[in-house]
């Protein structure tokens, strides 16, 4: 099993758009109080379209006890000792969708429009390269995350589908899921 120790590259430091120097660098376990922290930062409106209840202590801890790099890279941004955000590639290591891969990144308020989110998708770019994927796929909500939309339209992915009313608020109103994919070449891995 791969460990954060042995994922190549890591740490990394990129200077976002007000100079601030930001590390970036595999989830640990020990990153468990700091990330429920960090989900924290965000606003129930956004934390209503994850997949699972990140203020819930217990999903958290889920993550943790369970980190398997080679099924789900967890790519934390870290200033200061705190995580400000969190990336992760989604992968399959058997069947006919091992080619594929999923991307979800969140950055806390504070750290967006510096580019933060923009150099953690560069780096999932990097590894889905540098893993054999063949295609990426980023599964965005219309209207809730626009700003990353156009960030992902700027780094190459294209718009592949869009399900109607796939998502709904708390009052019922409904939102169209857009799915994002960006194209790989198995050459482009020592680009």
């Amino acid at each position: 099993m791969v460990s954060a120790t042995t994922v190549k590259g890591y740490p990394k430091i990129v200077v976002v758009k007000d100079g601030s120097r930001v590390t970036l660098r595999p989830m640990v376990k020990e990153d468990q109080a700091a990330l429920h922290k960090f989900f924290s930062c965000l606003s129930d409106e956004e934390r209503w379209f994850f997949k699972e209840d990140v203020t819930d202590p217990k999903v958290i801890e889920g993550w943790v006890k369970a980190l398997n790099y080679e099924r789900v890279l967890p790519i934390v941004a870290e200033v200061n000792g705190q995580i400000v955000g969190d990336a992760t590639l989604h992968r399959r290591a058997f069947g006919a969708m091992r080619h594929l891969a999923k991307v979800r990144i969140s950055v806390c308020p504070e750290y967006r429009n510096k580019g933060l989110g923009t150099w953690m998708m560069l780096d999932i770019i990097n590894l889905a390269m540098h893993s054999g994927i063949e295609k990426l796929i980023a599964e965005l909500v219309a209207e809730e995350q626009a700003a990353a939309l156009d960030a992902a339209r700027r780094l190459g992915f294209i718009e592949e589908a869009v399900i109607s009313n796939y998502a709904k608020d708390p009052q019922g109103k409904g939102y169209d899921l857009i799915i994002m994919t960006r194209s790989f070449y198995h050459e482009w891995g020592n680009f």
